[in-house]
């Protein structure tokens, strides 16, 4: 039986940084097994007009889903830089 909470699939949203007070769209394909998360992201590059993209490692834990967020060096954005963060949705999906 699938785990209805199971992240597996595409994903469109926005999130925010308080250190630089960036406020961005994405783009997520994400793949679960057993809690464990991988996957991509994509996202606009205001600096270049471009896209950056990282790579996402993580796991879910019920709703919430803890990640690792490497970015790869394209676009103007940071090189190969690690990015932790949390994701807890506020609505059901």
């Amino acid at each position: 039986m699938s785990d209805p909470q199971d992240v597996t699939g595409v994903w469109y949203g926005r999130y925010s940084a308080d250190q630089d007070y960036q406020d961005n769209g994405f783009i997520a394909l994400l793949e679960e097994l057993r809690g464990a998360v991988t996957g991509t992201i994509s996202e606009p590059d205001e600096a270049s007009g471009g896209i950056r993209r990282a790579m996402v490692n993580g796991q879910r834990d019920g709703a919430s889903l803890s990640f690792t967020k490497q970015y790869d060096g394209t676009g103007a954005g940071p090189i190969a830089s690690i990015m932790p963060g949390m994701w807890i949705p506020t609505a059901r999906w």
